[in-house]
């Protein structure tokens, strides 16, 4: 079950992406600035939840405030920033956007909802050895995407300068 969460929850992100156009170096930044927000305010945005009995079942209150803090920000800048107009960067991005989205959210969803198939939990334990790596190379990648997206255009043979 917490496979196909994840497949679904990496789907959506890609398609928000895609949708949208928006640039993974915005996006990325948004979901780290998430991750930050989500390590300071996880518990009080968990207790927030408890006392307004808000449905998060399956999942524990942690666990959906991590959620919800994570992608904030970036759902967020999904509706502003600086957009792809090459249709393959745009995949591109929204396929690096959908990665790290899910990576960042692997470790709330699986501390809620286990996996216990063996087949797969060699990799679970490898994504969780490798979590500092995952969200060293996400930073670093949206920054250079980040950086990519204020170059300047060379002119044109047919400008009037």
């Amino acid at each position: 079950m917490t496979l196909l969460i994840l497949v679904g929850l990496a789907l959506s992100l890609f398609a928000l992406a895609f949708v949208t156009k928006r640039r993974y170096g915005a996006l990325g930044l948004g979901l780290t600035a998430g991750l930050v927000l989500s390590q300071e305010l996880s518990k009080e945005l968990a207790g927030v939840m408890t006392a307004s009995d808000f449905p998060v079942e399956p999942l524990t209150f942690q666990s959906a405030a991590s959620i919800v803090l994570v992608l904030a920000p970036a759902v967020a800048l999904l509706f502003a920033g600086p957009k792809y107009q090459d249709h393959k960067f745009a995949i591109a991005g929204s396929v690096m956007f959908a990665v790290y989205g899910t990576l960042l959210l692997f470790a709330p969803l699986t501390a809620s909802l286990p996996i216990t198939d063996p087949s797969v939990q060699a990799t679970v334990n490898q994504i969780a050895n490798n979590s500092s790596l995952i969200i060293s190379v996400g930073v670093i990648a949206a920054v250079a995407d980040l950086m990519h997206s204020h170059v300047k255009m060379p002119l044109s043979k047919k400008s009037k300068h």
